[in-house]
């Protein structure tokens, strides 16, 4: 069962949302239906490690338990898993309608009123949404949206039903449009080229310096959202006063932070942390300690987590490999007790493993660390590179190193065939494997220079991952080994 979409599904469920449904599920509609109620009873009581190991949750077991002496158990146990599936699909769908934007909200309203005629009362409902969305300092492309539908639903009333002598409102209309359209892809923008920086994506900005014009006019500038995305945008397309415009987004995020919403804020934030890592992948260390403040920002701050409130893998890893790599080990041992719960379920193993294993690593606990690596699983591409990479380093402070050549090869091939990440990031995995094999060479007596690869390294401006550790290696060798330095 534990592959089964019912169990997959249950899974995704918060505590809040698993008490709401045990009311659901223990009220007289279904009630009932005691298998479907003793079924759900026996998730919940697995809920939420579902733990694989035990058998709890074995067809052959559950079928037994809710269908005893009933020589088509494992039929019946199908109808009901079905039938427990579709009451909870139905629960997230109702969930889903209790959390509808306020803001769309207010428009099917509006709509309706119209529709049933009741004008006074539709005016007036007009008027208010307009004057709270005035005031609302949720500022981002939901909410200028949901301006530009306002003042549209009021150019419409104005135009066709009452007011045909009065401001039509068209111009308001005009604008909220304009607002909405720049955001919308000044944010889209963004988000391509932060991808092109990751992955091997290309993607076409039509009409691009027209654009770039517009969002200069003072009117547009004056809007937070889309001074900070502009900012953004010059960040990550021109290497000219990048510095500047990082300064710019950082200050604007300080500065209106009143203005923008959460989901704004940690956008801006992880696009910063993205190009704060790319800038480390080209020897500047510097940015790991601003990489490190923003984590602990969003973390302090609460917006990192979903809705679901659970932390995104990917920030989990990035967030132990930064504080190890600043050598907060105690902060990162906290975090991973903390923090490996919230994690989505399928995720939870593999997170903790490998980030139990690099703080061993960084602990020099190499056999541990060892152990907790070949317990990761390359669920995505991201931790089975960093896996690959720690597990290299691994084996090179162990001294395996025919495991090591081997591996070292594997991954070669592997980054060959990969097509998925792009050309730098993959171009840094590539030199690691590289400079990695020659200094495995050096620590076995099979070249009696390390001066040559360590300038070669120190004075490389290709991207290259792990090169503070690649230099600490070889200046490692040297001072156990005076002889290898060259005359």
């Amino acid at each position: 069962m534990h592959k089964s979409k019912l169990v997959g599904i249950f899974k995704s469920l918060t505590y809040k949302e698993i008490e709401r449904l045990d009311a659901i599920v223990h009220s007289p509609v279904h009630l009932k239906n005691e298998k479907l109620v003793a079924l759900f009873d026996l998730l919940k009581s697995e809920y939420p490690q579902f733990d694989e190991t035990k058998n709890s949750l074995e067809r052959e077991q559950v079928s037994a338990l809710l269908y005893p002496q009933n020589n088509k158990a494992d039929t019946a146990l199908r109808v009901t898993m079905s039938q427990l599936t579709k009451v909870i699909e139905d629960f997230i769908v109702n969930q889903s309608f209790l959390h509808i934007e306020s803001n769309n909200y207010t428009q099917i309203l509006l709509r309706s009123l119209r529709e049933r005629g009741l004008m006074n009362i539709y005016k007036k409902e007009l008027d208010e949404a307009a004057k709270q969305s005035t005031v609302s300092l949720e500022q981002s492309c939901p909410q200028f949206y949901h301006d530009y539908q306002l003042n549209l639903l009021n150019f419409d009333y104005n135009i066709n039903l009452h007011n045909r002598d009065h401001d039509s409102g068209i111009q308001a209309t005009l604008d909220s449009l304009e607002v909405f359209y720049i955001s919308s892809k000044l944010t889209l923008i963004c988000a391509a080229l932060t991808r092109q920086k990751v992955l091997d994506e290309k993607h076409e900005f039509y009409h691009i310096d027209d654009f770039l014009e517009l969002i200069q006019l003072p009117h547009f500038q004056n809007i937070p959202y889309i001074k900070a995305y502009y900012n953004l945008y010059k960040l990550l397309r021109e290497k000219e006063n990048a510095e500047q415009y990082y300064a710019n987004v950082c200050h604007i995020l300080e500065e209106y932070r009143a203005y923008l919403p959460d989901a704004t804020r940690r956008e801006l934030y992880v696009a910063l942390i993205n190009y704060c890592t790319q800038m480390t992948k080209m020897g500047k260390t510097a940015y790991y300690h601003d990489i490190f403040d923003f984590y602990k920002i969003l973390l302090n701050t609460n917006i990192i987590y979903s809705e679901q409130k659970t932390i995104s893998p990917h920030h989990y890893k990035n967030i132990v490999t930064v504080a190890l790599r600043l050598k907060e080990y105690n902060w990162a041992k906290n975090f991973i007790q903390k923090c490996t719960n919230l994690l989505p379920p399928d995720f939870k193993d593999t997170a903790y493993n490998y980030s139990s294993g690099a703080l061993y690593f960084e602990l020099g606990e190499y056999a541990a660390a060892l152990d907790c690596l070949m317990k990761t699983e390359a669920i995505d591409s991201f931790y089975g590179l960093n896996s690959r990479v720690l597990l290299c380093k691994t084996y090179y402070e162990l001294n395996e190193l025919n495991t090591l050549g081997y591996n070292l090869e594997s991954f070669r091939v592997f980054l060959v065939r990969e097509k998925t990440l792009s050309k730098t990031n993959n171009l840094a995995y590539k030199n690691f494997t590289y400079y990695l094999k020659r200094l495995t060479k050096l620590k076995e007596n099979k070249q009696t220079s390390p001066e040559k690869l360590q300038h070669e390294i120190a004075q490389s401006d290709q991207p290259l991952i792990q090169k503070a550790w690649l230099l600490e290696k070889i200046t490692a060798l040297n001072t156990t080994n005076p002889r290898r330095k060259s005359s």
